[in-house]
């Protein structure tokens, strides 16, 4: 055994150019490996770098869209505010005696409805501030709700006027008068639109200063946490 160890030990010391023919390969091969792996290493981190950009751009295009119908949220329970608080003005007057939906106009034409989407509030839910989500979360659908409110409040208001004897009419005011019998067959009706009205007055009150409060926290947050670039003022 020992003599074919020699004999193979011999005959590979005769040719040293065989080992700087390996030493060559190995270090080519190893060489190659280090830049092969050098380049994938920049290509992944690269890559993730663009990953993390591009995730960060798609929250913040989500985020702008949720600002944007945040703020037409605000826009319209103020306006529709305004106008209640305005007809209503003559019911506090001294000796004044009137019925909210007397005073109270419909709108000639309402504004659009308004839905968050899913994607909308779930980089709202990543983003981890549980408060704010809830702020948000169902502000479309009580906005919603209310436009849908003051659409009942026009139909079910027109049908009680047109049931009204007129008198007399001076630019939006029309003069009538009732007999007992006519403001007792009435009353069902006059009750029910009156209750339309009034619970519309309570939401929207409430809606614009929740909406309001929801707008602030919610663009603090996303310019805090998307770092977006504008600011969204509201004033009255």
């Amino acid at each position: 055994m020992s003599e074919v160890i020699n004999v193979i030990v011999t005959s590979v010391s005769k040719f040293p150019e065989f080992w700087s023919a390996i030493g060559g390969s190995l270090g080519g091969t190893i060489g190659g490996g280090l830049i092969a792996y050098a380049v994938q290493h920049k290509a992944l981190r690269e890559g993730r770098m663009q990953r993390k950009k591009d995730h960060r751009l798609a929250q913040q295009v989500l985020g702008t869209s949720l600002l944007i119908k945040l703020l037409k949220i605000h826009s319209n329970f103020h306006a529709i505010h305004q106008h209640f608080e305005k007809a209503l003005a003559a019911e506090r007057q001294p000796d004044a005696v009137y019925e909210p939906w007397q005073l109270i106009q419909p709108f000639a034409s309402l504004p659009q409805q308004v839905n968050f989407t899913p994607e909308e509030l779930s980089m709202l839910t990543a983003i981890g501030d549980f408060d704010v989500f809830n702020s948000v979360f169902s502000m479309d659908v009580v906005h919603n709700a209310v436009i849908d409110g003051c659409e009942a409040y026009r139909i079910q208001r027109a049908k009680l006027t047109d049931m009204l004897p007129v008198e007399d009419v001076s630019g939006y005011v029309v003069v009538t008068a009732l007999t007992d019998n006519q403001a007792s067959a009435l009353q069902p009706q006059m009750i029910a639109v009156n209750s339309v009205i009034e619970e519309l007055i309570t939401r929207v009150k409430a809606g614009s200063e929740e909406s309001k409060s929801a707008l602030d926290r919610t663009q603090k947050l996303l310019r805090d946490k998307l770092e977006l670039p504008y600011s969204v003022e509201v004033t009255s």
